[in-house]
């Protein structure tokens, strides 16, 4: 809605694809440009696995998701899985983004260019390996410019999605090429 206020912009206000107004809600929820519905079911897939229930995944929930408070069967927090729900989230959110600015902004919101299923697939898989990485190296390096975070925390935020998991290594955070599924 800010769009209406900008002269010469107020055409991005409006999404021609949906009929609607741009919120932000609209954005990350319903809109058929921005990428969200096969974001979301990337996401919920991955969540899924290590047993969070997304069927009441909200709008909310997703704003919100640096208070995931899961916890284990004998009440404590779930410290792993609080941070794998806030990193697919977050960079789900990120990603859905970025894929409405890039279509809307730099397109011109031209239909035509709209980011197909397989492209929108690739950008995710990428986001979320990234994060993977970046865990892995603030695992394994000196706290000299990281915020060190322990071997443990990653392999257990991590366990439970990664590509033929059952033949890395034991401690996997200094091997390349490990991969989310």
């Amino acid at each position: 809605p800010n769009w209406e206020n900008i002269p010469q912009y107020e055409h991005r206000a409006w999404c021609n694809v949906c009929e609607t107004i741009e919120t932000l809600e609209h954005i990350q929820t319903e809109c058929k440009a921005s990428g969200q519905e096969v974001i979301w079911k990337l996401a919920k897939e991955i969540l899924e696995e290590r047993g969070v229930d997304t069927g009441h995944l909200s709008y909310g929930d997703t704003l919100g998701c640096a208070l995931a408070n899961f916890r284990k069967e004998n009440g404590k927090p779930n410290t792993a899985l609080n941070r794998l729900y806030t990193i697919i989230i977050s960079e789900s959110l990120y990603l859905i983004w970025l894929i409405r600015c890039e279509w809307k902004i730099e397109s011109d919101g031209d239909v035509n260019k709209i980011a197909h299923k397989n492209e929108i697939t690739s950008r995710w898989r990428h986001r979320i390996n990234r994060r993977l990485k970046i865990d892995q190296a603030m695992a394994t390096k000196t706290a000299y410019k990281w915020k060190k975070i322990t071997k443990s925390l990653v392999m257990r935020t991590w366990k439970g999605t990664l590509q033929n998991e059952e033949l890395l290594p034991e401690d996997w955070t200094r091997v390349s090429g490990v991969l989310v599924g």
